[in-house]
């Protein structure tokens, strides 16, 4: 019926521990301090969200414990039981994270494993059992990647309140690990070995008045390339205006652009892709948004 978060647990001054379909423990320590999750929107993602920084995937069958804050600090750790009969470790979920944060300082790292991703992680939101030989992910910034063995993703960040100003940092290393495995998911290129992505992302955002927000972020993205496939870089930037009308609602305006070089997971031309947008047929994208957001 929905594609977030059901679980279900137990909390104590120990810490808590729960139990469903859940957000990894990388989303929860470096997830907060990436502008996607803040002012930008899912169109700010991330090419293709590739390090899942904006929630974009929930992990199915977790256990997952959360610890109480100790002078700041808190930590978290998931497992996701893979299922399948004979071998425990196929299609197993795991990570782990810690995040500190005191007055205007955030810090936060995280890790996560995913075995033969293409089922257990890429295709824990389809509605019907995801199958190897069907690419659970259509983005052409890594969709060519699916018959990886394993997904690994390392990320960190920080973020500074000075005043009404706020300035924050990521990074993250993401893999696609021993691609071939075609038990995971199609391999139409023919790849063999890792195909690995760096993210960096810089953010100012700047309360003009407290109604009127002001936002800005430019974000790069590198394919090292795998085979004789040489690779992909994504320049991404967004400005963004709020004004909010009360505490949970605001009217925006949004601008993104994105441009794209060299070869993408499909083994053509990279073309641009904004993230939950039809990927351009050109090197470059341009999205300019106006909408109003409410939360509950």
């Amino acid at each position: 019926m929905f594609g977030r978060q059901a679980y279900t647990g137990l909390s104590s001054p120990y810490g808590t521990v729960t139990l469903g379909r859940q957000y990894d423990p990388l989303v929860d320590a470096v997830g907060g301090m990436v502008v996607s999750t803040q002012w930008a929107g899912n169109v700010g993602s991330h090419p293709g969200d590739l390090d899942n920084l904006n929630n974009t995937n929930r992990i199915n069958n977790s256990v997952k414990y959360t610890s109480p804050s100790f002078g700041g600090v808190a930590f978290s750790g998931l497992y996701s039981f893979g299922g399948v009969a004979g071998d425990t470790s196929r299609s197993q979920i795991w990570g782990a994270g810690a995040k500190y944060a005191s007055g205007a300082l955030t810090v936060g790292a995280g890790y996560l494993n995913a075995r033969n991703p293409n089922l257990s992680f890429f295709g824990s939101g389809t509605s019907s059992t995801p199958v190897a030989t069907t690419a659970s992910v259509s983005s052409p910034i890594y969709g060519g990647f699916l018959s990886a063995h394993t997904y690994q993703a390392i990320g960190a960040g920080a973020q500074y309140v000075i005043g009404k100003a706020t300035i924050g940092a990521t990074y993250s290393n993401t893999k696609f690990i021993n691609l071939g495995d075609i038990t995971s998911g199609p391999n139409p290129s023919r790849y063999s070995g890792t195909a690995a992505f760096n993210n960096a992302e810089v953010s100012f955002s700047y309360f003009v008045t407290p109604a009127l927000q002001l936002g800005a972020v430019y974000d790069y993205t590198d394919s090292g390339g795998v085979g004789s496939n040489d690779g992909a870089r994504y320049h991404q930037g967004e400005l963004a205006a709020h004004y909010f009308l009360s505490r949970r609602t605001d009217v925006y305006l949004l601008g993104v652009y994105q441009h794209a070089s060299g070869t993408d997971s499909s083994n053509h031309s990279a073309v641009a892709a904004i993230n939950t947008l039809s990927p351009s047929s050109s090197s470059a994208q341009t999205l300019i948004r106006v909408g109003m957001r409410t939360k509950f």
